[in-house]
């Protein structure tokens, strides 16, 4: 598929970095609290939360829209085919 992409010069328009494919993305990990308790620790800990709690809150809403998507789609599956050539 990469081939065909450069092939056709598309790849330029391609992230291969990010997952098209919601189940491919992995829940962000709280990072470990030091074993130290430092200020310089203290403020390197805060930063790595910090970081954390952005990436966390991007994954949240990937998932409360991915999850908007699947019941889009369901509820539009579960509508009644109209006029689609059935006769009476």
């Amino acid at each position: 598929m990469l081939g065909y992409a450069k092939d056709k010069k598309i790849s330029d328009f391609i992230n291969l970095d990010t997952s098209d494919i919601f189940s491919e993305l992995e829940e962000p990990l709280e990072p470990e609290s030091p074993d130290e308790v430092t200020a310089e620790a203290k403020i390197a800990y805060d930063i790595k939360v910090t970081a954390w709690k952005i990436k966390y809150m991007k994954y949240e809403k990937l998932n409360e829209d991915y999850q908007d998507d699947v019941r889009t789609q369901y509820h539009d599956l579960c509508k009644a085919l109209k006029n689609r050539g059935i006769e009476k």
